[in-house]
């Protein structure tokens, strides 16, 4: 059996992706397994010393008001016809969509080669790649109950399977005393984790930054802060010009386990990924949803915010509303508790197991 494996180039598509098929290898150890990504510093980080095949796509357009439209859409077409060249020479049996647009013209074409194809929508609400391929792939997995609801197309809903997310495979609860160890933490003191995605968010990190710098004397609080490539440098020298901060700066992490297991609050933005991250080690948040790409963080959110596990910002607001969150949580040691204890409990943390039997299962049946 060979399978292709489709995404965009973030940790909430590649981690999942690479959990399927990590444990459909496991499961069938006959089955060649082929990735394709675009490239960046994101994907390169994660599939570094990937034990699949892996192809990196580039394609960068100018957008469509550019003086450049014509050169974007030559850049277009031979960006197809290497997906297209790469998909006849593999010749999969099953082609897995994880999002984005490099999985549109694999779905697409595997449709009409006859070829078994799945899509994996991460977000309560479906992207315009998903939702375009749901008229053409056999399934459809979605990772909450509720994306099922959000879609008025009969024709889409009536291929929908609730999977969950397909959570990465190193994702444990490690000791506390051992990540502690690891950051050279104190186990006493509490710890805040910011994030702002696989990729950062230089309006989380400067939000957060000013306003810890006045909360810093409130008490010992120590800091796990994932800046993101762009903007480490930045976040680094904040630190350095404030030591009394106990502060690690990454720009990307590959071992969350080891933050999650020691983190009593968490800032951060609301993709699926990290909604179901939080929710496995019932981590209290303060959510700030990216605000743009027709605002599915926001629902993201909703997931936690309903259940009274996390707050949500605004991202315009944080300037203020941040520090106020902040110091009224830092303050208050029994809502952290109460928070914890609020998370959903009909989430499926064993997305990839699911994902897996379903592709072993249509290809039994092919």
């Amino acid at each position: 059996m060979k399978v292709l494996f489709t995404a965009s180039a973030s940790g909430g598509h590649i981690f999942p992706a690479l959990s399927v098929a990590r444990l459909l290898k496991k499961k069938f150890p006959q089955a060649q397994i082929l990735f394709l990504t675009e490239k960046n510093k994101v994907s390169s980080q994660i599939l570094n010393g990937c034990e699949f095949e892996v192809f990196f796509l580039e394609f960068k357009s100018k957008g469509a008001f550019s003086l450049q439209v014509s050169s974007s859409i030559i850049k277009l077409l031979l960006f197809s016809l290497r997906i297209i060249n790469i998909l006849m020479k593999f010749s999969p049996d099953y082609i897995v969509g994880f999002g984005g647009y490099v999985s549109v013209i694999p779905i697409i074409l595997g449709r009409f080669l006859g070829i078994r194809t799945l899509i994996h929508e991460q977000n309560v609400l479906m992207g315009k790649a998903n939702y375009l391929l749901g008229a053409f792939a056999e399934r459809i997995a979605v990772s909450f109950k509720v994306t099922q609801e959000r879609i008025r197309s009969s024709k889409i809903t009536r291929k929908i399977i609730y999977t969950g997310l397909p959570l990465r495979e190193s994702l444990k609860q490690n000791k506390r005393e051992e990540s502690s160890h690891f950051f050279n933490f104190n186990l006493l003191n509490k710890t805040i984790l910011v994030l702002g995605g696989s990729s950062g968010s230089r309006e989380i990190n400067r939000a957060f930054i000013k306003s810890i710098a006045s909360l810093s004397s409130i008490e010992k609080l120590q800091i796990i802060h994932i800046s993101g490539f762009e903007d480490e440098g930045e976040v680094k020298l904040f630190y350095q010009n404030h030591p009394n901060l106990c502060a690690k700066v990454f720009p990307f992490l590959q071992d969350m386990s080891l933050a999650y297991s020691i983190a009593d609050l968490c800032i951060s933005r609301s993709g699926a990924a990290t909604i179901y991250e939080l929710s496995l080690f019932k981590i209290p948040a303060i959510l700030i949803p990216y605000p743009y790409a027709k605002a599915h963080q926001f629902e993201n959110a909703r997931i936690l915010g309903q259940m009274k596990a996390a707050i949500i910002l605004r991202e315009e607001t944080i300037n203020f509303s941040l520090e106020q969150n902040l110091r009224f949580l830092i303050y208050d040691k029994k809502i952290l508790e109460e928070l914890r204890n609020n998370f959903p409990t009909d989430l499926y943390f064993d997305g990839a197991k699911r994902l897996a039997d379903i592709i072993l299962k249509d290809n039994e049946n092919t």
